[in-house]
């Protein structure tokens, strides 16, 4: 059965809320994935049960005194949550590898617009360009996906940023075609980083040849880190 899910950075900083980065955001995405997807009502979400479950998940590891990466699901028929944590680990200095899918992504889902565990279009993208997330030089990290018009939208794993190097602006592909709009991504979109902007398949490949884009890439554990196309 699908549930809702968010994926949490925890740094420790005093409280859970202090120490979860973009703790508001988190409990607003699983209150409007309860009002979207779900027959309950959201007034019924407990946030002190959210915190008890991370509280919990993180003890349950290295303890609060370590970073962490939780993942927290939350049951759509009775807002139950379960939440595992693992020690996190930090991103290199230096772009990991990327490719651009062999295929396009239908986008049509209205699940795609929330984060669940029906992640089937993801590791779909993830099997057939052999994604292993693997933040090595020769490794490949992720995957850029493209829709059926030629839009490029997202990685299976965060939010695409990208600057052509004769325009001072930073740019991210707009949710309406088709991606998930991810909780880093509305912070900076929030902050004047960035603006929307549809970025062609074509247009990409272009850029690429003349050596005229950077890329970046961003989702709420891992911030805003640099990518390459390999």
């Amino acid at each position: 059965m699908t549930k809702l899910l968010t994926t949490l950075r925890y740094t420790p900083k005093g409280s859970i809320k202090d120490s979860i980065y973009l703790y508001d955001m988190h409990v607003q995405r699983l209150i409007d994935g309860i009002d979207a997807l779900s027959s309950s009502n959201s007034v019924d979400f407990k946030e002190e049960a959210l915190i008890n479950e991370v509280t919990r998940a993180i003890n349950a590891t290295e303890g609060t005194e370590t970073p962490h990466r939780v993942s927290v699901q939350l049951d759509l028929v009775d807002l139950s949550i379960n939440a595992a944590a693992t020690r996190l680990t930090n991103m290199p200095d230096y772009a990991v590898n990327v490719v651009i899918d062999s295929e396009p992504t239908e986008t049509n889902s209205q699940l795609l617009r929330y984060k669940t565990t029906d992640r089937d279009i993801y590791n779909d993208s993830k099997s057939r360009n052999n994604i292993t997330y693997s933040t090595t030089h020769d490794g490949l990290f992720d995957v850029l996906m493209h829709n059926n018009q030629g839009f490029m939208t997202e990685t299976t794993i965060a939010n695409i940023f990208y600057k052509f190097q004769n325009d001072d602006n930073w740019y991210t592909t707009p949710a309406s075609d088709g991606l998930l709009p991810g909780l880093m991504r509305q912070s900076l979109l929030d902050s004047g980083y960035c603006k929307e902007r549809s970025l062609r398949l074509s247009e990409l490949k272009q850029a690429l040849k003349d050596e005229n884009v950077i890329l970046k890439a961003s989702n709420a554990l891992r911030g805003l880190f640099d990518i390459m196309i390999v």
